[in-house]
């Protein structure tokens, strides 16, 4: 489990999960969701963020999509994930990665 966690969140300063489940496409191949709020840290900046994201393998090939904001404070990024949260969720559960 923590190997899909250490590849997604590889590219954040900071990453912590929840919400996290297993699920299944509908050829039973499953498929991992799970929400992430991170922080970018670069030089002098640093910006905050909230994803609700889908992330499979099917043998040596992986997927995923991410439907994400950033901003300059978490309560900024709570604002912008507000009204948009239940068209993430809908993008998120749509995604298929096909067979090899």
């Amino acid at each position: 489990m923590n190997n899909w966690k250490k590849t997604i969140g590889s590219s954040f300063s900071t990453a912590d999960f929840s919400n996290d489940r297993l699920a299944r496409f509908p050829d039973a191949y499953p498929v991992r969701l799970a929400d992430l709020d991170f922080t970018v840290r670069r030089e002098n900046a640093t910006f905050y963020g909230h994803s609700r994201f889908a992330f499979s393998v099917r043998g040596a090939r992986y997927g995923y999509v991410n439907c994400s904001v950033m901003g300059e404070s978490a309560e900024q990024v709570a604002r912008m994930w507000a009204p948009i949260a239940d068209k993430a969720e809908r993008v998120v559960n749509s995604f298929v990665l096909d067979s090899p």
